[in-house]
């Protein structure tokens, strides 16, 4: 996806799991209604000594790149190493399910992995409200301001579901769900 990223030649195999049985192959079809919890991923390690960040944005957004997922300082001890959005690990932004605006076709959601130059980094910029202001992320300046090396990524494929704004709201708080779906870029 050299529209969103740049190229890189992957170092690792990574595996995405929704559920316990929908493995997320390159370019997959889910609905909203089976991306609300966040996924299990799965990865070899390209180090022992390394930490690792994930990162899922859209890549379709109607406002430049929305950032729904950002985990930092993921342990690399072992040779393979899985994880899900939960207290093991940090949040730099908290998980929360894609669902795009109706109108707006399918829509890219891009996972991708990094290798840190550091273990226990502190990312930047520093969010005092990670929850909020997802919109607008620029992927490639965080990756160059955190010095991040791509190392495995994969998408899914995902288009509005009718019916479904009311659940999300609940599950994400109506502050998220309206400043993305109420903007307009002129």
């Amino acid at each position: 996806m050299p529209d969103v990223i740049p190229e890189f030649e992957p170092k690792t195999e990574m595996k995405i799991t929704y559920h316990v049985d929908r493995q997320i192959d390159m370019g997959a079809e889910l609905l909203p209604e089976e991306v609300v919890e966040s996924p299990h991923i799965w990865f070899r390690n390209t180090s022992a000594d390394a930490e690792y960040t994930m990162v899922l944005f859209d890549a379709d957004a109607e406002v430049p790149l929305v950032r729904h997922w950002i985990a930092i300082n993921v342990d690399g001890l072992k040779p393979a190493t899985s994880f899900k959005d939960n207290s093991t690990i940090h949040q730099y932004t908290p998980y929360h399910g894609p669902t795009p605006p109706a109108g707006t076709g399918k829509h890219r959601y891009v996972f991708v992995l990094y290798e840190q130059s550091q273990k226990n980094q502190v990312m930047l910029p520093v969010l005092e409200k990670p929850s909020l202001n997802r919109a607008f992320f620029n992927i490639n300046e965080f990756v160059q301001t955190n010095n991040l090396t791509p190392i495995a990524a994969s998408y899914m494929l995902i288009e509005h579901q009718d019916g479904y704004e009311g659940e999300y709201r609940k599950a994400h708080g109506p502050m998220w769900y309206h400043s993305l779906h109420s903007m307009s870029v002129h």
